[in-house]
């Protein structure tokens, strides 16, 4: 793969975020909008040392949950090595990491390296946290190879039907290091999944001028309130726990594709 850390060696560097304007990451992280972040001097050695520790899991990456990738996702190895990472500062909460269309026309890894110190006070501690978020921004890259992110003009219907599908399989095989240690049908994991899903539900009803607020809501915010990635998380996992942990339905899910995505909501 290739690791792109000028941002980082700009700010490492003294520059001000100011004169990253012309940089196209700023420009993709919401449609339509410029948004940047000032961050502090004063966190310049710490930020070094997780952008290093960062680059080097990178280098070495073994996603969790390898016996699943390996059963869906094909070749992805060879998928992981022609992508571009960029290691940056400057993205406001919440976007730790992203995958965006770089001014090449190819999807990009984004991780922002500010954003991640907000979830822990050592360094250490953000190994697995680190390990997490690679797991679940390189299953977007490889899911986008099978079914490329949809385009401006797709209705709302099936933007929200996409969402679940692509952070439904990212959110499912990045949310424990062996998701066949969870036990997804326990109760507080169905109450989750029916408050997702009743939302969900309420969005697919919803009004014209709801839709755009809707679909940033469906995977932004606080965790369990990102109604579509949890809502296609829950949908993934019940049919893997149901069937005794097969990996035979989630090849099924996978390979039917989004527009088959939650039929049982979609189609109503």
């Amino acid at each position: 793969m290739i690791i792109n850390r000028d941002t980082i060696n700009d700010y490492l560097a003294g520059k001000n975020c100011s004169d990253w304007s012309n940089q196209w990451i700023f420009h993709s992280i919401v449609e339509n909008e410029y948004l940047i972040e000032n961050v502090s001097e004063d966190k310049k050695n710490l930020i070094n040392e997780v952008a290093n520790l960062l680059e080097n899991e990178l280098k070495n990456f073994q996603p969790y949950n390898r016996d699943i990738w390996d059963a869906i996702f094909n070749e992805w190895n060879k998928v992981i090595s022609e992508l571009t990472v960029y290691l940056v500062v400057g993205s406001p909460d919440p976007y730790d990491a992203m995958v965006r269309t770089s001014p090449c026309g190819k999807e990009a890894i984004i991780y922002d390296i500010n954003r991640m110190l907000d979830y822990v006070d050592s360094v250490e501690k953000l190994i697995p946290i680190i390990k997490n978020l690679l797991t679940h921004e390189y299953s977007h890259a490889y899911l986008h190879c099978d079914y490329p992110a949809l385009d401006g003009e797709s209705s709302f219907i099936s933007k929200l039907q996409y969402i679940c599908f692509d952070e439904g399989f990212a959110h499912f095989l990045s949310f424990h290091e062996n998701v066949k240690k969870i036990d997804w049908l326990d109760n507080e994991k169905l109450q989750k999944k029916e408050e997702a899903y009743n939302v969900l539900r309420q969005a697919v009803s919803s009004s014209i001028d709801e839709h755009s607020e809707l679909l940033m809501k469906s995977n932004s915010g606080a965790y369990w309130d990102k109604f579509g990635a949890i809502s296609g998380m829950f949908a993934i996992a019940e049919v893997f726990a149901q069937s005794n942990y097969s990996y035979d339905n989630i090849i099924k899910i996978y390979e039917n594709g989004y527009k088959n995505f939650l039929k049982e909501i979609f189609d109503k």
